[in-house]
């Protein structure tokens, strides 16, 4: 597989790049998140989804989301910016929390929400941030 990007067709920085990559998925891998994703009894990775919010058809795709044996949904959504900076994606992930409660017919309580930014192996839980988001609100805004 050719990694492409701007590599310009260097082997050494696809090599450099594909090692920092696995390094990433590695420390990911090392987390207590996932190991829960391990034991879930359910689990998708780019996980595509349509949701009604109002009138409005949202599309979207998850990185990752999973059903423990407890009911309890988890979504994973994986970031790779310079900064973490959690407040800039209460919205999108209440957009997913909203979709996986449709879909399931799951309480949206029962259902937490993560981020997990790779360059710093950091997990945050942003569920509660998310449960005070307004969807619906938000989307009839963005819709004007």
């Amino acid at each position: 597989m050719h990694l492409g990007g701007g590599l310009d067709g260097d082997a050494e920085k696809e090599r450099t790049l594909r090692k920092i990559c696995s390094e990433m998925r590695d420390a990911f891998m090392a987390t207590p998140l996932a190991e829960r994703a391990r034991k879930a009894v359910w689990v998708k990775a780019e996980f595509s989804f349509k949701s009604r919010i109002n009138d409005v058809i949202l599309n979207g795709q998850m990185d990752l989301v999973f059903k423990e044996n407890n009911g309890k949904y988890v979504i994973v959504d994986y970031k790779t910016n310079q900064i973490v900076e959690p407040s800039e994606y209460y919205l999108q992930l209440a957009c997913y929390r909203q979709a996986i409660s449709q879909i399931f017919r799951c309480p949206e309580k029962n259902i937490e929400c993560y981020l997990y930014y790779l360059r710093y192996g950091k997990t945050v839980d942003i569920s509660a941030e998310c449960a005070t988001v307004s969807v619906a609100d938000a989307v009839a805004k963005l819709s004007r």
